[in-house]
């Protein structure tokens, strides 16, 4: 136990076993090494969010991803990385104590179909992103595993902070041999796919890369689903890389000279809803060759942000420089940034409130046209209304005669039917005496016939008997 309470004193922390201060609210997701807690500070009421450690899982004590984090964070006071406020140790697990921030990026873009139409936000957002990981890399820091749901975003004033450092890492100079088991897939840069252990801040360029070209998309550039379906997802934009457009690349573990050769896209027709300046920027955040990337301090000069007012000469010199042990807290510029973005969100609200004052404008336009209706159909209902004594004795008066003629047909209707009856009954008999009297007559022509055989028939024999004279 020992081990543990010395890190935390190592780091500047207070010792202390009592979590009776924070009250769990809820569980609201897995960190890289715990569990995460939205919870409540009982003495000043703030709402934050705790990360339970087990710490348990490693015989040596505190995790290296939990002091890696912890040791991190107590040095990087910056607006655009989220803060560390207490450090708690309490049976056998360690908590760290962040500023709450119920909203990422990933949520965002998922709940807000329309973000992608807001050139100026997204631009605004790309810039917080990139001034975070230009704070950390002039400070020897890699972030290694940024991606949406690790960018939280606060939504009073749209400020936007990097979070979970668990697989940050410090470096110097040369670069140190790491892992290249680190970065979520979608967001890995490719000389990590190739298997290099030999990388530096250009992994988080080409991840911030990913997260723009996401946010003007509105999905992801590269969703590959293994290693090397990612690999040939980037080539098949990118093209695929040589000795000539990267030199080295043939060395890499992972190359194969039997990849597919796919020649590079017109990336203006990746992400066609970002202008020229925006192409370019991205273009240079999605080099393959890492030495040839853009670093996230030229990224923030870049033309693409010329329009948001913001004075990056004056600030580049005092946010970025300094390479002391303990950081500067940049006041000034973390005052800057903020009214920036709550410049922004003003905007924002400003242009909702002028759709809805247009769309007000429309329905009450709309409604005037229906109340002139109503007025003409009143006015016409009104007219009838005044003819409408006249017209109904008219029409009584056409009924009546209507019911009178009835009356006078009706016997009539009955004397014809009657006629008709007995005009069918006489046909009838009339037929019937027919029938008989050409029964007779057939009978009758039967007879004549039969009486014509035998008159004929006795001549004949009265002719044999008679002998001739002479």
């Amino acid at each position: 136990m020992g081990s543990e309470v010395t890190v935390i004193l190592r780091l500047g922390f207070e010792q202390r076993d009592c979590m009776d201060q924070y009250e769990k609210v809820e569980k609201i997701g897995e960190g890289t090494y715990g569990v995460v807690y939205k919870a409540r500070d009982r003495v000043t009421n703030e709402t934050i969010a705790l990360k339970k450690i087990r710490l348990e899982q490693e015989d040596e004590g505190v995790p290296s991803t939990a002091i890696r984090e912890i040791s991190l964070l107590k040095e990087m006071q910056h607006g655009n990385i989220v803060r560390l406020q207490d450090v708690v140790h309490s049976e056998k697990r360690l908590y760290l104590v962040f500023e709450y921030l119920d909203l990422d990026l990933k949520k965002h873009m998922d709940s807000t179909p329309e973000f992608a139409k807001d050139p100026r936000q997204i631009k605004m957002f790309l810039y917080q992103i990139l001034r975070g990981i230009a704070y950390c890399h002039s400070h020897r820091v890699l972030h290694r595993d940024l991606k949406p749901q690790n960018l939280l975003i606060d939504r009073r004033t749209n400020a936007l902070k990097l979070a979970d450092f668990g697989l940050a890492r410090a470096f110097g100079i040369p670069v140190r041999t790491f892992t290249h088991e680190v970065v979520t897939l979608w967001y890995r840069a490719p000389e990590i796919l190739l298997g290099s252990r030999h990388y530096s801040t250009p992994v988080d360029v080409w991840s911030v890369g990913c997260i723009f070209a996401e946010m003007v998309n509105q999905r992801p550039l590269f969703p590959g689903d293994s290693e090397i379906d990612e690999l040939f997802k980037i080539f098949r934009i990118t093209g695929t890389p040589t000795e000539d457009t990267w030199p080295g690349v043939n060395s890499l573990p992972d190359f194969r000279s039997s990849f597919p050769k796919w020649g590079a896209k017109d990336l203006a027709s990746v992400v066609p809803n970002l202008d020229s300046a925006g192409v370019d920027l991205l273009s240079k955040m999605l080099c393959l060759d890492p030495s040839k990337r853009i670093t996230a301090r030229s990224a923030l000069e870049h033309e693409y942000f010329k329009d948001i007012a913001f004075k990056m000469k004056s600030l580049g010199s005092n946010s970025f420089a300094g390479s002391s042990g303990r950081l500067s807290t940049e006041e000034n510029d973390d005052e800057e940034i903020s009214r920036l973005a709550i410049s922004a969100y003003q905007a924002r609200e400003e242009e909702i409130e002028r759709k809805k004052m247009e769309v007000k404008e429309k329905v009450e336009a709309q409604l005037g046209r229906a109340e002139e209706e109503t007025r003409r159909l009143a006015q016409i209902w009104e007219e009838l209304e005044v003819l409408g004594d006249p017209m109904r004795k008219e029409l009584a008066n056409v009924r009546k005669k209507i019911d009178m003629a009835n009356r006078e047909l009706k016997p009539l209707g009955l004397s014809c039917q009657k006629k008709e009856k007995e005009y069918k009954e006489a046909l009838e008999s009339f037929n019937e005496k027919n029938k008989e009297k050409a029964q007779l007559v057939s009978t009758l022509m039967e007879l004549l016939t039969e009486s014509e055989k035998l008159r004929m028939q006795k001549l004949e024999e009265l002719s044999k008997n008679i002998e001739p004279t002479l």
